[in-house]
């Protein structure tokens, strides 16, 4: 997944449980320690193979395939585990070892990429450092638990995120691997942190609610993919939101991130 263009702000409260995190405060919780046990894939439903991943982090390069320079996502760590349970769940993976999954941020050059890998290095530490941090909420650098970006802010925020999915190439090795793009901007929904997660939420209970025939009949702890799957597609898509997905070739002179 490469995350690519957004605006918006950031959440106090979101903040918090990322520093609650750094400080390693969930250390001792019920269920931690199996979590950390099962590293990348402690999401996974039981009796689930895992998979060859073993970390979220991935290092700035570029990756020929999208043309495009990336570097390390803040948020790989939280929509990583979701989407694997997700991958394991549909039975994405042929094989035993199960699918490869990693997220990252499109950045537009090899300058940007690794200054970029540095700047988040440098905001981790800040983050991680107690007076630093005290002296960054008393300048209103950072928001605090309740506090969040102004109306504007969320009305004119946008995103843009692309997956680029590779298949299975056949026994031989001689097939090409198909590969996929599925493509998500914001639409009119707006700010990424706030607004347009409002916006697919609502839309997500309205699936369960009012087109429940259309969902997956399972039980269980699900996920969006696997219990909503195209019904929520095609609401957020109606609700403003643009997400769709086409065959991607190599041989292609439109870039991915431009799609």
């Amino acid at each position: 997944t490469f995350a690519g263009e957004s605006s918006g702000g950031i959440s106090g409260g979101t903040l918090a449980t990322a520093i609650g995190a750094l400080r390693g405060e969930s250390k001792g919780q019920p269920g931690t320690a199996e979590a950390e046990r099962r590293g990348v894939y402690a999401l996974d439903p039981e009796g689930a193979d895992g998979g060859p991943d073993k970390s979220e982090f991935v290092a700035p390069q570029y990756d020929a395939r999208a043309r495009s320079w990336h570097m390390p996502n803040v948020m790989a760590a939280v929509n990583g585990p979701v989407v694997r349970k997700s991958a394991a769940l549909l039975r994405y993976a042929s094989q035993p070892t199960g699918c490869a999954y990693s997220e990252v941020q499109a950045m537009p050059s090899r300058f940007a990429a690794y200054g970029g890998s540095a700047a988040l290095g440098l905001a981790g530490l800040c983050l991680a450092t107690p007076p630093i941090r005290w002296l960054l909420f008393q300048l209103k650098v950072l928001p605090r638990p309740g506090e969040g970006p102004s109306q504007q802010t969320r009305d004119k925020g946008h995103f843009h995120t692309w997956v680029l999915g590779i298949g299975e190439t056949a026994d031989d090795g001689s097939a090409e691997l198909p590969m996929a793009i599925a493509d998500v901007r914001s639409g009119t929904a707006g700010d990424p942190g706030y607004k347009a997660t409002a916006q697919m939420a609502v839309e997500s209970a309205l699936c369960l609610a009012l087109e429940r025939s259309k969902c997956n009949l399972g039980g269980g702890v699900l996920t969006p993919a696997a219990a909503l799957g195209s019904a929520l597609v095609d609401r957020l898509n109606r609700s403003g939101m643009e997400l769709s997905a086409k065959v991607h070739r190599l041989d292609e002179s439109e870039q991915p991130a431009a799609l």
